[in-house]
């Protein structure tokens, strides 16, 4: 199915336990950020008509992290929507500054 999270080409890379438990909070928010940022500029890539599905289909794998790695279901989908909102804002951000081509748009 296109557009869907295992069509990625930046593939999920899921830390083992012993990296997360060895990582500081700033490791872990660059991982992340890193992480949201290439899939941002992938949900760019995707025709518009794909991108809603794909970011969300995004947002649900971090939420079944979430649970899996102990999160209350209240505390996963805080954790969903915050992950949702935030690759939404990243593909503003490429989109306003040109797309996936590095501001030549």
């Amino acid at each position: 199915m296109p557009g869907n999270v295992a069509s990625l080409t930046h593939t999920y890379d899921e830390p083992s336990t012993t990296e997360v438990t060895t990582m500081n909070s700033d490791e872990r928010a660059e991982r992340l950020l890193g992480q949201l940022h290439q899939w941002a500029m992938e949900v760019v890539e995707r025709p518009r008509e794909e991108r809603e599905a794909l970011i969300g289909e995004i947002a649900a794998r971090y939420h079944e992290d979430a649970v899996k790695n102990g999160l209350s279901a209240s505390q996963a989908t805080a954790w969903r929507d915050s992950v949702e909102e935030w690759l939404h804002q990243l593909v503003d951000v490429i989109e306003t500054s040109g797309g996936s081509t590095g501001g030549h748009g």
